[in-house]
């Protein structure tokens, strides 16, 4: 079985013996106390600080180093001047140059916090980024990334689920917490202790299904990391459909390049609580998590723009959803049955800036203003609202769902906004008489949109696009609906 071993926030390497890194931190340039006057300054490895200045007064400069308000160095030089401290504390400094008439020109005073020998190892380590080495063991090698090459790095442990800890690279597909302590420069710097992550990642959705059917049953299920395609996906559907005992209670996806989560990928998938996607996820198809119960919370990343019909429905116990402003575009009945959506008062429920549902009953005799900044229309938003009677639509929204309005007895007019640029099958309403289009094309427009023949009469290349269309007749076979512009 093949997995890679990948790091979330830094690539760890056991390296031996190698050149020691060579780390300056710089400190910046402090605030002037005059005009454009200032100091500024960096840490290397050995902890040593330089200050140096540059500017406009000419002369011999007096230095003046106090750590904790006792004076540790006084000296004299022309541009720059260099200090070791101890590690830890607050050193000020001060710089002051005297010219020819014996005036004194204060360069700087301020205070320095100078890091302790674990902070600066970290900072150092963390701001190199090397060739990166490989930790091979059971097979498996991690690589890749930013990491701390060129440092002596030992005593590697593994906190593996419950609790204890390993010097061995889990098996597992998972998390894990990692101690390991590494050393900058041993002749001048301590070694530091340093936790981080380790993400345990399936490349191959067959070394996947193997290593899931060998799991044991247990009371606590599973995790699983993955770095795989859009390609990889109806396998890991198939994997996940096979799994009868639900033995996976959270998923992890942050370093995979899937573009969108397709129907039904998780249906009913109940022992899943939990799961990471990647900002290369577009689209949540529909009914991707249906009937997921178990699942508590999810956060849509903003590369998101769409989410299918059904995506969230029965998964009772989702109460945190993360919905962000990309999204145009909700199916219906997406986040029915969750209780982030029974949470919700009665009236019209946003989903992010998605006009998603109207809760309740519609009292008769009901207009409707969209927020100024909605960007789509859900399917279903208004199904069987009878008490509705009109709705204005504001020119940010871009998208009208399936059967938005269906069922909606009491609306008579409508007007569309130019930017729309998709309509459903969302006006299907036996009294809407009258559509004005402000736009000459829509890029996505259903043929059966709206009742009787408004498609073709709107779409017709010499007589049609913007303007008012009404409607006649009743319906019927020997008297259908049909529209004439105004």
């Amino acid at each position: 079985m093949k997995i890679k071993f990948l790091k979330i926030a830094a690539i760890i390497a056991v390296v031996a013996f190698l050149p020691l890194i060579s780390c300056t931190e710089d400190i910046g340039t402090f605030p002037p106390l005059t005009g454009n006057i200032a100091v500024s300054g960096t840490f290397s490895d050995d902890g040593t600080l330089t200050a140096s200045y540059s500017g406009p007064e000419t002369g011999e400069i007096i230095w003046t180093w106090k750590l904790e308000g006792k004076i540790e160095k006084q000296g004299s030089g022309a541009g720059s001047n260099t200090f070791t401290p101890p590690k830890g504390g607050y050193l000020r400094v001060s710089a002051s140059i005297q010219n020819y008439a014996s005036k004194v020109t204060w360069l700087y005073v301020g205070t320095i916090p100078v890091p302790t020998e674990n902070d600066f190892i970290i900072q150092c380590l963390e701001k190199n980024s090397v060739s990166a080495p490989t930790i091979t063991g059971k097979n498996q090698t991690l690589n890749g990334g930013p990491n701390f090459s060129s440092a002596v790095i030992t005593n590697i442990k593994y906190r593996k689920p419950d609790g204890t800890y390993d010097t061995s690279i889990p098996q597992e597909s998972s998390s894990y917490q990692i101690s390991f302590d590494v050393a900058a420069n041993p002749g001048s710097w301590k070694a530091a202790t340093i936790n981080t992550t380790l993400l345990v990642a399936f490349e191959s959705v067959s070394d996947f299904q193997t290593w899931l059917n060998n799991l044991p049953v247990t009371e606590s299920p599973y995790k699983a990391g993955f770095k795989i395609t859009d390609s990889d996906m109806p396998a890991l559907k198939t994997a996940i459909e096979a799994d009868t005992t639900k033995k996976i209670s959270f998923i992890d996806f942050s370093i995979s390049t899937i573009t969108s989560i397709p129907q039904e990928q998780f249906e009913d998938y109940s022992s899943l609580t939990g799961i990471i996607l990647p900002n290369s996820v577009t689209s949540i198809n529909w009914s991707a998590f249906y009937g997921c119960s178990s699942l508590t919370g999810i956060n849509i990343p903003n590369s998101v723009t769409s989410i299918g019909d059904w995506a969230f429905d029965g998964c009772t116990g989702l109460t945190s959803i993360n919905i962000p402003n990309s999204v145009t575009s909700i199916g219906g009945l997406a986040f029915d049955g969750t209780a982030w959506y029974n949470n919700q008062p009665n009236g019209l429920v946003y989903a992010g800036k998605v006009a998603y549902k109207y809760k309740g009953t519609m009292p008769p005799n009901t207009n409707i203003s969209l927020l100024e900044d909605t960007k789509g229309i859900a399917g279903d938003a208004f199904y069987n609202c009878s008490g509705l009677i009109s709705v204005t639509i504001p020119d940010t929204v871009t998208s009208i769902g399936d059967w938005a309005f269906d069922g909606c007895t009491g609306l008579t007019s409508v007007n569309i906004p130019n930017s729309v640029t998709s309509i459903r099958r969302s006006f299907l309403c036996t009294k809407l008489i009258s559509v004005t289009f402000a736009g000459d094309t829509i890029a996505s427009l259903y043929s059966n949109a709206f009742l009787g023949d408004l498609y073709a009469k709107y779409t017709d290349s010499t007589n049609g696009g913007a303007g008012t269309y009404t409607r006649s007749g009743t319906g019927t076979t020997s008297d259908p609906y049909v529209w004439t512009k105004s």
